[in-house]
């Protein structure tokens, strides 16, 4: 359980196992802080959403492993961010971004139709965290490298390369 210091604690809600038991449940954010979703699909797409440990970054660690590259680390804490992956002796840190939630400008993914202005602070407030971990680790000395989804997606090979370089 996480503590909002807006809101008190979060309680996460117990998901049902079937589409039949999550309607009869209703159409109820799984965290209090998102609106509510307009239908059974939406709270299912949301459900499925996670934020590490995503198909590109398995993808892209698989790739790594395949091509010899050893060494790195998962869930690693640098001055106070947690990098997708981190390279510690050469002190590069990799972001697999998704196009959807940090707004790919290659892909322009459109913005959801319902609840538009939560999307928009979302987005931005994502977008302004990545500035912000991209300074902090910069600052620090340590390479970044940003991969976006569709280029895990499109041409991994070349992502690997460009990684294996840094390194």
């Amino acid at each position: 359980m996480r503590c909002d210091q807006r809101t008190g604690p979060l309680t996460y809600q117990k998901l049902p196992v079937s589409r039949r038991e999550l309607a009869e449940r209703g159409l109820t954010a799984t965290d209090p802080r998102n609106p509510h979703p307009t239908s059974l699909g939406a709270r299912l797409s949301m459900i499925g959403n996670v934020g590490h440990g995503t198909s590109p970054e398995l993808a892209l660690r698989a790739a790594l492993r395949a091509t010899g590259v050893r060494g790195y680390r998962v869930d690693r804490r640098i001055e106070g961010v947690r990098p997708d992956i981190v390279f510690g002796p050469s002190r590069v840190a990799v972001f697999v971004h998704g196009c959807f939630w940090h707004r790919c400008p290659t892909c322009r993914h459109p913005l959801p139709r319902s609840h538009r202005d939560f999307w928009l602070a979302k987005f931005r407030r994502n977008r302004v965290r990545d500035r912000q971990k991209r300074r902090i680790l910069e600052a620090a000395d340590w390479r970044v490298i940003e991969v976006w989804e569709h280029e895990v997606r499109d041409d991994l090979a070349r992502v690997v390369r460009a990684i294996r370089r840094s390194i």
